[in-house]
């Protein structure tokens, strides 16, 4: 993202539990955030700052539900290591 170059920059993590099939929605509150549409008129988006966040939090309990067997296991093995070696208390 630091070198990352554009009037909208989209970032996304990579761990592909999210499909970018509501991407409009988050395009939709950068629109209302800006006042503008950067698709039609990028520099001036470009004088403005904003961000607009996409969250999952509403969806916790089903995506619980749907995850599979190795990925629980995979996440816990991953809360481990992150414990063994980078939590200090």
């Amino acid at each position: 993202m630091q070198s990352a170059r554009g009037s909208v920059l989209l970032f996304a993590d990579a761990d592909g539990a999210t499909t970018f099939a509501d991407i409009t929605k988050v395009e939709d509150g950068l629109f209302s955030l800006v006042n503008c549409d950067y698709q039609k008129d990028p520099s001036k988006v470009e004088e403005k700052l904003a961000i607009s966040m996409g969250s999952r939090a509403h969806l916790e309990e089903e995506a619980v539900a749907s995850r599979s067997f190795f990925r629980t296991i995979l996440m816990h093995g991953f809360h481990f290591l992150v414990w063994l070696f980078a939590v200090r208390v």
